[in-house]
């Protein structure tokens, strides 16, 4: 059998095993998808008025582009890693099997492939949204997505190796290749969004592509086979523990609070390479308020009494950034359920309840999420150009809208506990729309979190105990 069949039947048993996941949650991907998409292109189409007003220079395009395509890198690793080695997949069985290192990899860069078009696919969404497509733009795309997938998987083998042997020349000729690969891609994507066609961004393109696949399959055949075992070990070594079980005892119960230390422990550990890129949105979106403040980028507002300093642009900025803030963090909450649903079998034999789940992620959301109002608070009070007898109650409202976003975005912990991307974007939009609410006029989000929390409780309760007995959404 060519090596060519044993790539198809790799892909073809990896199509499988998702259509066999999709015909399961058939009302997720008939009902919620197009509801949560609908949402979002409404939302989007909004405010594409609003963007259209805003002309950054080439360099602001430039440098948020490659700071998206790092993101999209990282973001990647836990997963990429998976489809290299078949980290907890079926396809595992098939490394038993006579299939050369050319096979598995090939099919992986097809998966990868597919994923990463994907993104692409996004992207030229968001230009049909603001009314700036443009078909010669389109080619920009193509090696957009070939870069996007080879820098992906390329990060993955070097993250895993690295943590195997600890080569430091190594770990260091990989980060300067995927550093050039994701800059060239986010190049591309900046180009796209300018409109802007350049050849000879194209043809260096086609060269780092050629380049980055050489490079991949030689260490794809070099290190796969040595790494392997080490890398389906990885998420089940043990370490030192830091959290403490008794902290939590008190409040949750021993059950509920032994599972949120274990949850805290391994968002310490960085379970997923989710952790360092949802961090890394909350100090971005902190530093860009810093930013925003510093160089008067909001309207000068004037205060006429002392608690009318709520309404002021600064201090709204402050409030939003908060929830922003807040509601990143908890977008943890459905990664960390996808990490732990195949071993759910176990909290099932040892008769743990669905409340108690529950109420270790509800807890898990809120504490994840704690540092969101004093960093946002203190970062913006050293930019001296908040009211200084508004500081206090300013942390005040970023300590409610923490708690209020943060609880009821974790409310909906188990609401689509097998739809990551789709639980995301869920709890953000819940997240964000009711911190925005309470952001401009706090009675107004006490009232919605005193109607809705009760009723988003039972829900959330009755969610995880149908999801714990059934498996089922």
């Amino acid at each position: 059998m060519t090596d060519s069949r044993k790539t198809l039947l790799l892909v073809g048993a990896s199509l499988r095993s998702e259509l066999r996941w999709a015909s399961r949650h058939l009302y997720a991907a008939l009902v919620l998808t197009p509801i949560v998409v609908g949402m979002t292109y409404a939302t989007a189409s909004r405010f594409a008025g609003v963007i259209e007003e805003w002309h950054p220079s080439t360099l602001t395009v430039s440098i948020m582009a490659v700071s998206l395509a790092v993101c999209l890198v990282a973001l990647s690793l836990s997963r990429a890693s998976a489809e290299i080695y078949h980290i907890r997949r079926p396809e595992s069985s098939l490394d038993a099997l006579p299939i050369s290192a050319s096979s598995h990899l090939h099919a992986a860069l097809l998966i990868r492939l597919v994923r990463a078009a994907a993104t692409g696919v996004m992207i030229l969404a968001a230009a049909i949204i603001l009314d700036r497509i443009d078909l010669k733009k389109i080619a920009l795309l193509v090696p957009f997505v070939l870069l996007l997938a080879l820098a992906q998987l390329l990060a993955a083998l070097n993250w895993i190796h690295w943590n195997h042997r600890g080569e430091k020349r190594a770990a260091l000729f990989a980060i300067v290749c995927v550093a050039l690969a994701s800059t060239n891609a986010g190049m591309l994507m900046a180009a796209f969004a300018r409109g802007e066609v350049r050849l000879w961004l194209i043809a260096a393109s086609a060269v780092l592509i050629i380049l980055f696949y050489l490079l991949l399959g030689f260490l794809h055949a070099r290190w796969r086979a040595s790494d392997l075992e080490y890398a389906r070990r990885l998420k089940l070594a043990g370490r030192w523990n830091i959290v403490s079980l008794a902290i939590f005892q008190k409040r949750l119960g021993v059950v509920a609070a032994s599972q949120l230390a274990r949850d805290l422990q391994l968002t310490l550990r960085a379970f997923s390479s989710a952790v360092y890129v949802i961090v890394g949105l909350a100090l971005l979106t902190t530093a860009l308020l810093a930013t925003a403040l510093v160089d008067r980028w909001l309207p000068v507002g004037e205060v006429t009494a002392w608690l009318d300093a709520t309404w002021l642009p600064s201090v709204m900025a402050v409030k939003i950034a908060c929830v922003i803030v807040t509601a990143s963090l908890v977008s943890l909450v459905p990664v960390l359920i996808a990490y732990e649903l195949p071993l759910l079998w176990v909290e099932r034999a040892i008769g743990t309840t669905g409340l108690d789940i529950w109420k270790a992620k509800l807890w898990y959301a809120r504490l994840v999420s704690l540092p969101a109002a004093p960093l946002v608070w203190t970062a913006a009070m050293l930019t001296a150009q908040l009211p200084l007898n508004y500081s206090l109650p300013l942390l005040l409202e970023c300590v409610w809208l923490w708690w209020m976003v943060s609880s009821m975005s974790g409310a909906f912990a188990f609401e689509m506990p097998t739809r990551t991307g789709l639980s995301i974007v869920l709890m953000a939009t819940i997240g964000l729309g009711a911190g925005v609410i309470a952001s401009m006029l706090w009675p107004v989000g006490l009232m919605v979190y005193g109607m809705t929390m009760h009723s988003l409780t039972e829900r959330g309760r009755a969610r995880t105990r149908y999801y714990l007995i059934t498996e089922e959404e």
